[in-house]
């Protein structure tokens, strides 16, 4: 199996779509929210790459990403943003050295692409 994939999406559906689209070749982990993430997270266990949806709720995003930057435990883990075309130059979500971000709409192969990415960052 590939990489374990926390995938932290707040609409079922998209998790699911995106879910559907990495299991074949990842582990995948959806869960609705960060506060849903940081309970998975508490339990020991550590994700390769977390993918995070800015759906609906952009505060709650930008705070889980700042969260997980200022984390001793989870600062390293790199973060797959997948932000809607309005907030390409949005500064306020900041990301990590080890992240990226990926604009809607997005093309299946640029998600394993920046999967790829971050996780060859830190190996």
């Amino acid at each position: 199996m590939g990489k374990r994939v926390l995938l932290v999406q707040q609409h079922d559906h998209f998790r699911r779509l995106i879910g559907n689209l990495l299991s074949p070749h990842h582990e995948v982990i959806g869960v609705k929210d960060s506060l849903d993430a940081f309970v998975w997270l508490g339990k020991g266990k550590i994700p390769d790459v977390i993918i995070a949806s800015d759906a609906a709720d952009t505060a709650e995003t930008a705070q889980f990403l700042k969260q997980l930057a200022c984390s001793g435990l989870y600062s390293s883990i790199p973060v797959v943003y997948i932000a809607p075309p309005e907030k390409q130059g949005d500064t306020e979500l900041s990301i990590t050295e080890s992240s990226v971000r990926l604009l809607q709409p997005f093309s299946p192969e640029s998600l394993y692409e920046a999967i790829q990415r971050v996780t060859n960052r830190i190996e």
